[in-house]
């Protein structure tokens, strides 16, 4: 098995209705989204698989790589879809564990008109539930992975997920809500991992600044900053990869777990560092413009990718040679 992939899978609900979330704020103030109240809506409800790892792992399986995914999940029909699509991505589900009585995570996504960006209310269902225990008795599964793509977790299984670490090396990207609730638990993981994955937020919530801390972190990091770039710490030098400015963003989620794929692909095929954050800036900023609603669909191949570097060229600066 070449990546198995373990945290939260969720279904994501949409909605294609452009005009009932709105912002305010200016340059520097916090911008919050609104709901008109006492009125009804028109649009679109769309429900999609999702949950961070699972997208990544589905992309992985498309780009080549054998996949596998453990978690917990429920036995209502919501897991049923979810696991579902994971197995038509050839995405081995043969260990997930399927909790009685109880239901799959649920992500509403809401998405700004005006920049594209998203807030999500999530609940991590019964993936929050799993054990230590759990997570041993399918330690062989878990231990057969080139890499183990760990990600975000809540409430119990936060402590549980220590466990994976003794099993292999760890790709750990946890998310903003995990930080935030579990900070030096977070911490502890980041330390043993061999790779870890966030965005600038989370990154500068744990350590400050990327820039100034990346070598203190001690391991390879990525680090996204939205439509400004990816800075990728391999070890030795910094990395930063900017200048594709997108027009048509359509919408950005799952595109952090997008590029985090190429992250791991790279690695797992030997890639240089300057062309592993080539190819994950590029495949994120495809995945963005893609017509499809879902964090898995309209993911660009290694050929889309290729031509759209010889297109724009994006320029990639060592920050401290």
């Amino acid at each position: 098995m070449d990546v198995i992939g373990i945290g939260s899978l969720t279904v994501d609900i949409f909605t294609d209705s452009k005009f009932y979330i709105t912002e305010s704020g200016t340059r520097g103030v916090e911008n919050y989204i609104m709901f008109p109240l006492g009125r009804k809506r028109p649009g679109k409800i769309y429900i999609r698989a999702g949950g961070s790892s699972g997208n990544t792992v589905s992309y992985l399986s498309k780009l080549g790589l054998k996949t596998g995914y453990f978690t917990k999940v429920g036995t209502d029909r919501l897991s049923d879809f979810s696991i579902e699509d994971l197995k038509k991505r050839n995405v081995d589900v043969s260990h997930i564990i399927r909790g009685r009585g109880l239901e799959i995570g649920r992500t509403l996504v809401l998405v700004s008109k005006r920049s594209k960006d998203t807030t999500l209310i999530v609940d991590h269902g019964a993936a929050s539930l799993l054990t230590k225990n759990e997570i041993a008795r399918h330690k062989k599964f878990i231990s057969s992975a080139k890499l183990i793509d760990l990600t975000s977790f809540t409430g119990k299984a936060v402590d549980s997920a220590m466990e994976v670490f003794r099993y292999g090396n760890v790709f750990f990207a946890p998310s903003r809500t995990m930080i935030v609730k579990h900070k030096s638990s977070v911490k502890k993981m980041v330390k043993k991992s061999k790779f870890c994955a966030m965005n600038e937020g989370e990154f500068e919530l744990l350590f400050g600044k990327f820039e100034k801390n990346a070598k203190k972190v001690g391991i390879r990091c990525f680090v996204t900053h939205g439509a400004d770039g990816i800075s990728y710490f391999d070890g030795k030098r910094i990395y930063r990869v900017s200048g594709i400015r997108v027009q048509d963003v359509k919408n950005t989620t799952g595109a952090g777990d997008t590029s985090a794929a190429w992250f791991i692909y790279g690695v797992l095929n030997d890639m240089s560092s300057e062309e592993i954050i080539k190819y994950a800036y590029a495949a994120g900023a495809i995945h963005v413009q893609s017509k499809y609603v879902g964090a898995r669909e309209g993911t660009p191949t290694k050929s889309e990718i290729e031509k759209f570097l010889k297109l724009k060229k994006p320029k990639v600066r060592i920050l401290d040679a």
